[in-house]
């Protein structure tokens, strides 16, 4: 009798609680759905608002902009301080290094460098770039010549920093342009006279220098077209690159010369119908000098004061003018002779032999065994031995008899091969109107060039 007393009030106050609690439950999905419902509305509102460039949409509604990479560049670009000098006399790579690296550091960049390029060969008045990143060294660069330099950088590689060590082209802007001179009394002059710089004489004397004696063939009124490389940096002249074509009016004789890669990557220089300049002696061994003595069976001579042979030809030039060997061979001989004085000799193929005298030195390095190359400088003009004045007594061999250097017939080197001559004519159709027409200038333009390293002659 007493449990059901007490259960009645208990299950009335279980109901009532259990409506209230749902009643709240109810209301609170209601305003939550209105709220997100509102939310929606707003939102879509904003948004189209914003594509009408009405309203610009507030950040809490859009993720935010990730880092500029463009700002980050330009960032960078103001603490990167790049410092370009020439090596002076006395300093060294450890001279230079040093206000940026430590000992340790600069002891790896040299065993990096050591089958590269090793850092004890820069020499005095060569340039060198310093690049720096907030102080930090990130690269060196040293100018080994005007084509090529040694590029030092760090790298990452694998959470590790690395020295990279590379010989690399010297970048430059390259404008082709047309130059024309006559003569009417050297080429230097000549040259000059067109406007422009010396060095271009002496490419023209090079790549023609087979077919043209410069120091006695020349005659007035012979003249040139040239379509040549010059190169700038920073805004700067920076000397001549390749001579592209050219064409060389000598003493009634017209003589061509087209550069062409073939097929194998190899660099030349050939003649309007494909045969190459390049032959197997040059015409002489020494650059713009003039002869002071030919060659003669019978001649006075002007220490002895006895006739005697002179089966050579002397060339006049003051001391330590370069002398180059005029063809590929080996050094068989290098010593003094009493007449002679310091002398070479080289012996080359089909029973050559060339005899150099009366030097004032030898080239570095050069020495009996040696094998060297066509325009390689072998040694310097002297007065030594049985000489009265400075020059170089040039003497030729064929089969063990003495031959006049000056009448020389040099054989040529091989043509550009006959699959690919239609290659060659189509290439070199643009430059040959050029040279005809020089009112015509093909493709005259500007552009970043890197030298080519398998330049044979240039």
């Amino acid at each position: 009798m007493l449990f059901p007393k007490k259960t009645a009030p208990f299950c009335k106050k279980t109901i009532y609680r259990n409506r209230l609690e749902k009643e709240r439950k109810d209301t609170h999905f209601r305003l939550l759905s209105l709220g997100l419902v509102a939310l929606f509305l707003s939102t879509a509102m904003l948004s189209l608002l914003a594509s009408r460039n009405e309203l610009a949409v507030p950040n809490i509604l859009v993720q935010k902009t990730p880092v500029n990479a463009t700002k980050l560049a330009e960032n960078n670009k103001q603490l990167r301080q790049v410092i370009t000098n020439h090596v002076k006399i006395g300093e060294t790579a450890s001279n230079i290094l040093n206000q940026y690296i430590s000992p340790l550091q600069i002891n790896a960049v040299s065993l990096a460098c050591k089958h590269v390029y090793p850092l004890n060969k820069i020499r005095a008045g060569n340039s060198y770039t310093i690049e720096l990143l907030k102080n930090d060294l990130q690269a060196f660069k040293y100018e080994i010549n005007d084509s090529q330099q040694l590029s030092v950088s760090w790298v990452n590689e694998e959470d590790d920093v690395k020295i990279r060590a590379v010989i690399e082209p010297i970048p430059y802007d390259v404008v082709r342009a047309t130059v024309e001179g006559n003569i009417t009394s050297n080429l230097f002059e000549a040259i000059v006279r067109a406007g422009e710089k010396t060095d271009l004489a002496f490419k023209l004397a090079e790549l023609f220098g087979w077919d043209i004696d410069f120091m006695r063939g020349l005659r007035k009124n012979d003249s040139f077209s040239v379509i040549v490389e010059k190169r700038s940096r920073n805004d700067q002249e920076a000397g001549y690159g390749h001579i592209l074509a050219a064409k060389f009016k000598n003493n009634g004789r017209i003589f061509y010369a087209y550069r062409y890669e073939n097929e194998a990557g190899q660099v030349g220089y050939y003649d309007q119908t494909g045969a190459s300049l390049r032959k197997a002696f040059l015409k002489a061994p020494l650059q713009f000098t003039r002869i002071s003595s030919s060659f003669s069976h019978s001649r006075l001579h002007p220490i002895l004061k006895i006739w005697r042979p002179h089966h050579g030809v002397d060339y006049a030039a003051p001391i330590g003018t370069p002398i180059r060997s005029i063809g590929d061979g080996v050094i068989v001989a290098q010593e003094y002779g009493k007449g002679a004085g310091l002398f070479i000799k080289i012996r080359h193929l089909n029973n050559y032999e060339t005899v150099y005298m009366h030097m004032s030195r030898y080239a570095k390095g050069i020495k009996k065994g040696q094998r060297v190359q066509q325009g390689e400088i072998i040694g310097y003009v002297g007065s030594s031995g049985y000489s009265t004045g400075p020059h170089l007594d040039f003497r030729i061999k064929k089969n063990g008899n003495y031959i006049n250097p000056l009448t020389l017939k040099s054989p040529t080197a091989q043509p550009i091969p006959q699959r690919e001559k239609h290659k060659f004519f189509a290439e070199i159709s643009e430059y040959r109107k050029a040279l005809e027409d020089t009112t015509i200038d093909p493709k005259i333009e500007s552009t970043q060039n890197e030298t080519n390293l398998t330049t044979t002659a240039s």
